[in-house]
């Protein structure tokens, strides 16, 4: 069976990531749909662990693909502060497994800043970890990942954020001088070539 390959499926409802991928897919012809797209997937999730960005991508790209008949790109993305262990690690919206999926934006930073009270000069360098997974529905998939180094900007951040990512006002990018909210669609293009390269690539070849 032919899949069409003009469409691709982002597996979230999360706006942040929805509104990232618009801007690094941008200007190709290519309809990007999401899982607000699909509201009789409300009850259909991928399990995610704790361990693993890339399994964890694999397995929401899988699970949405197949249910949709439509090339799917899963994510994952860790923060990791090597001054803290590597916390919050895999799942930063959990704290690894602390937090509940369901802590509010304003409780997550709440809590954030309580972790790094302590935190000065070079110990609040950090890196933010990115896996994508491309599935396709007939079962080829392709993974590929982008490190971002950063650090973060204890006592100054950006003015807003898009639901969903509230460390991103946080997390600043001295090669561009800003923080990664501010980030322009032109800046986030070039940051996340690589995932844009690929993901056409993949779906040039389908």
């Amino acid at each position: 069976m032919l899949y069409r390959t003009d469409k691709l499926l982002l597996g979230t409802t999360n706006l942040a990531k929805i509104n990232l991928y618009q801007s690094i897919l941008a200007g190709e012809k290519l309809r990007i749909l999401s899982l607000s797209d699909f509201p009789q997937f409300a009850n259909l999730k991928a399990e995610e662990g704790l361990d693993s960005l890339r399994d964890n991508a694999i397995a929401k790209a899988r699970v949405f693909a197949k249910a949709s008949g439509i090339p799917t790109l899963g994510d994952d993305t860790g923060v990791f502060i090597p001054a803290l262990g590597g916390k919050p690690g895999v799942a930063p919206r959990r704290w690894g497994g602390l937090l509940s999926d369901s802590i509010s934006d304003e409780e997550w930073l709440k809590f954030f800043l309580k972790q790094i009270e302590f935190l000065e000069g070079n110990k609040l360098n950090c890196y933010r970890q990115q896996v994508c997974a491309i599935y396709h529905p007939a079962g080829r998939f392709s993974t590929f990942k982008i490190t971002i180094q950063g650090r973060i900007a204890k006592r100054k951040r950006a003015k807003s954020f898009i639901n969903g990512s509230p460390f991103s006002v946080y997390f600043y990018l001295s090669n561009y001088s800003c923080y990664f909210s501010e980030l322009s669609k032109k800046q986030i293009i070039e940051v996340f070539s690589p995932i844009r390269t690929k993901v056409f690539d993949f779906l040039e070849s389908t």
